[in-house]
């Protein structure tokens, strides 16, 4: 929620407009995700992580992480 509006992620939050509020249910434990869902939610990570040019996921806690792991990966 906190980057909806932020430009360099417009095109992805438009284009994962089903993964990302089932994952924000999931995540909120409001829904158990059904196997659909759950196919939903993991394609828009790997959508997320390949936009960062991440190849791998190394189990971060939060965005603040990835973010984090991207801007030190090239120092």
């Amino acid at each position: 929620m906190d980057y909806k509006s932020d430009k360099y992620f417009k095109d992805f939050i438009e284009y994962n407009d089903i993964g990302l509020p089932i994952a924000f249910l999931v995540d909120n434990d409001l829904v158990e995700p059904s196997k659909l869902a759950t196919q939903y939610v993991y394609e828009t990570w790997d959508i997320f992580l390949a936009a960062l040019e991440i190849k791998e996921d190394l189990g971060w806690e939060s965005l603040e992480e990835v973010f984090h792991h991207v801007d030190n990966k090239d120092k």
